[in-house]
């Protein structure tokens, strides 16, 4: 079957079909059970990630925190230092001016990263 743009239709959809489907009000069904809820993750969140991470990625090298030597353990001395700050109630990293909590977030995940990949012991 020819698509009306001139490509070849690869599915086969019947538009008389499509039509009148689609003209039913018929609700939509999206098989996405079982997956990852990734619109959970509050966009703020994203964005104070992405932020510190650019400030790492313009300090030292884009994805050089991979091939820190003994990573592991240096993240997780940076994500207590982060913790300990906000704790005592500073909020903003002085060095960045970036939250505390978005620099305790990025070194969380490099310590997951590095323990999926088994990149340290």
């Amino acid at each position: 079957m020819v698509a009306m743009n001139g490509y070849q239709d690869k599915n086969n959809y019947d538009k008389k079909k499509m039509a009148k489907t689609s003209s039913n009000n018929a609700k939509g069904v999206k098989a996405d059970e079982g997956k990852l809820l990734y619109q959970l993750i509050p966009t703020e969140t994203t964005k104070g990630l992405a932020e510190v991470l650019t400030f790492g990625a313009l300090k030292y090298a884009p994805d050089g925190w991979k091939t820190v030597p003994n990573a592991k353990d240096r993240y997780i001395g940076a994500l207590m230092r982060h913790l300990e700050a906000y704790r005592s109630g500073e909020k903003i990293d002085p060095e960045s001016g970036l939250p505390h909590i978005y620099h305790l977030v990025a070194s969380a995940s490099f310590i997951g990263y590095l323990d999926d990949n088994k990149l340290t012991p």
